[in-house]
């Protein structure tokens, strides 16, 4: 995984797409992390549900982009509503296009974080069975994602006393 990259803001096309273009470049981005691919489907209901902006005349801008990226990544672990509550979080805070490179640059450095060769290093999975090292990395998945949840629902708690 060293060679691990997802685009940046910068990088994603500056036209509007069709929605078909848009699953093409998020499934070219994030395939390389064996996510399942986003299809239409996904991004209708996104749409309906107003997880994600509308799109304009059936065009998807880099906001939309960056949206379903950022989506993509996290739906297997948050529920839509938390992630899309951590997106405006992110944007009122940052500005989307600064939280987008920091969420991907952070992405990156995880990814590399916990590859093999590192994390064997660091945890000394090395010596554990591969049984082991499974329940080893659930657990670390279970508390990462309990204490972001936490963060997210203290922060939102802030948000509504101010």
């Amino acid at each position: 995984m060293d060679e691990l990259h997802i685009a940046r803001w910068a990088e994603l096309p500056s036209i509007d797409l069709y929605k078909e273009q848009v699953i093409d470049l998020v499934n070219l981005n994030l395939t390389q992390l064996g996510l399942r691919p986003i299809t239409a489907s996904m991004i209708n209901n996104y749409t309906k549900l107003r997880w994600i902006p509308a799109p304009v005349k059936k065009k998807y801008s880099r906001r939309h982009v960056s949206h379903i990226m950022v989506i993509a990544l996290l739906k297997d672990i948050f529920e839509l509503s938390e992630i899309v509550k951590g997106i405006h979080l992110s944007k009122e805070a940052l500005g989307l296009d600064v939280a987008f490179d920091c969420f991907i640059d952070e992405v990156e450095r995880a990814v590399q974080l916990v590859s093999i060769e590192k994390s064997e290093e660091a945890f000394r999975l090395d010596q554990l069975p591969s049984v082991h090292r499974i329940l080893r990395y659930t657990a670390l998945s279970f508390a990462l994602h309990r204490f972001t949840r936490n963060l997210l629902l203290e922060r939102e708690g802030i948000i509504h006393e101010a």
